[in-house]
């Protein structure tokens, strides 16, 4: 039995899955930039390059989807952009 939807609907439910992604890569970028910390200098380097340059990509290309697709008013600010190494330079702690 096939289920019929409107175009609204569909729109929504690829809204909401946009979001969900978006959650999802926020939340890894957390978790790297937590785990970023803690790693010496050469290991910081492959986990800044290997995941966390790809997964603030990912994050910014579902943010510019989303937003095209929503009015601007619908749409959370996007955080600034900065490196791992920029914020791990700026702490004092280093």
């Amino acid at each position: 039995m096939a289920v019929a939807y409107t175009n609204a609907e569909g729109r929504q439910q690829v809204l909401d899955d946009l979001a969900s992604a978006l959650d999802q890569v926020d939340l890894a970028l957390d978790g790297v930039s937590g785990a970023y910390e803690l790693l010496d200098d050469a290991a910081a380097r492959r986990v800044e390059d290997q995941l966390f340059r790809p997964s603030q990509s990912a994050s910014a290309q579902l943010r510019r989807t989303r937003s095209s697709s929503l009015p601007a008013t619908t749409c959370r600010a996007m955080p600034a952009s900065a490196s791992l190494r920029t914020q791990r330079q700026a702490t004092p702690d280093r």
